[in-house]
């Protein structure tokens, strides 16, 4: 998830509201999310029907980045209670804490192979930014990429074979890479693009063969999708406005993003959130609201969208059912919400703690984007 600039703001005292019993997605178990209600930065799930908050983490040091294991059992998560960024791992219900990884130098951006065996990460033990991979049960390490040029957070593949990252460049560029776990191959996906462009929020589609990220520019932000057997890109977004955070839907037939195209001038500092269909057509505003919304992610079924946005003076977090004429609040801390992750559709048949159950699905078409209005 996308970390919002307004998501800085310190946090004010933690004031719980009971919000069960909201229409809210029957397809979704859990969501963990981070919020400065408690002061530092903690970790929290709840119910997408607001009900069930529960405190995962506690203590002094910020605890970030949540990550969801693929079978939903396990989250992991950056932690600075040690006094030094490293990565972490606990169950879903915040037991059996472990760290897995010890090194003086930051570690970071946790993100889940899809076996659940290893976890890459972002390290700067080399005193640049590479891609680390750990082993789960045993703790062994190994590189990734060992080049001296900073990258960004890992992002695994569907088939478990790739990971894809931003390389930072010269001239305050970066590209988009894709390193196969056999060979240590790398690629770069986005060497035709301008050279002072910055690649990132990369989103793998479902299906592996396409990527998609927000290329930003010195006249703003476009989303753009890689077709990797094709070595061919096409740009979805072209306006003078910041379109960003791309994120597929279950079924890869739409793209939901945040964009602030719309609004006079002087109100266009806020994004609201976007779908379009995946070839750019038909996009059409979900959200409709003055208030900065952010970061997107869709439910298991496709029917709903999860952001951010601080429309109650507060970063908080909602749910927009198709349908819906305005979207629902899931959190009410006083703090700000920073991030969040959606559980996995396969917690459903994993975990007996599911909450209710997850099944996978599309979202209904009908040829146009109108079922959101």
């Amino acid at each position: 998830m996308r970390w919002p600039c307004w998501a800085w703001v310190a946090g004010l005292a933690a004031s719980v509201l009971p919000l069960g019993g909201l229409a809210a997605p029957e397809t979704d178990g859990l969501i963990v999310f981070v919020s400065t209600a408690g002061g530092d930065a903690q970790i929290y799930s709840v119910r997408p029907d607001g009900s069930g908050l529960k405190a995962l983490t506690t203590g002094p040091g910020e605890n970030t980045q949540p990550a969801w294991s693929p079978d939903g059992r396990r989250i992991a998560f950056t932690s600075m209670r040690d006094g030094n960024m490293e990565i972490y791992v606990m169950d879903a219900d915040g037991g059996h804490l472990r760290r897995l990884t010890d090194h003086p130098l930051p570690d970071n951006a946790p993100e889940w192979s899809p076996d659940g065996r290893t976890i890459a990460f972002r390290s700067y033990r080399d005193r640049h930014a590479n891609v680390c991979l750990v082993d789960v049960d045993s703790g062994g390490l190994q590189r990734l990429t060992d080049t001296p040029i900073d990258k960004g957070p890992p992002h695994w593949a569907p088939d478990g074979q790739r990971v894809a990252h931003t390389e930072i460049g010269m001239l305050s560029s970066s590209h988009v890479m894709v390193v196969a776990l056999q060979d240590r191959q790398r690629r770069d996906l986005t060497s035709k693009a301008a050279s002072k462009t910055k690649n990132v929020q990369i989103r793998w589609s479902p299906d592996g063969q396409r990527l998609a990220y927000a290329a930003i520019g010195s006249k703003g932000g476009e989303i753009h999708v890689v077709d990797i057997a094709a070595d061919r890109t096409d740009r979805l977004t072209q306006d003078t406005f910041d379109d960003s955070a791309p994120t597929w839907s279950p079924d890869g037939a739409r793209i939901a993003f945040v964009s602030n195209r719309e609004g006079p001038r002087i109100g266009r500092a806020s994004g609201e959130i976007y779908v379009m269909n995946a070839d750019g057509s038909q996009a059409l505003n979900v959200t409709q609201h003055p208030a900065h919304d952010d970061s997107p992610a869709w439910s298991a079924d496709g029917r709903s969208l999860y952001f951010m946005s601080l429309r109650d003076g507060v970063s908080r977090l909602y749910v927009q059912r198709v349908g819906d004429s305005a979207p629902k609040p899931i959190t009410s801390l006083q703090g700000h919400v920073l991030m969040y992750a959606v559980r996995p559709p396969a917690a459903a048949t994993a975990s007996a703690d599911a909450g209710t159950q997850v099944t996978s699905g599309t979202i209904p078409t009908n040829g146009t984007n109108t079922l959101w209005r």
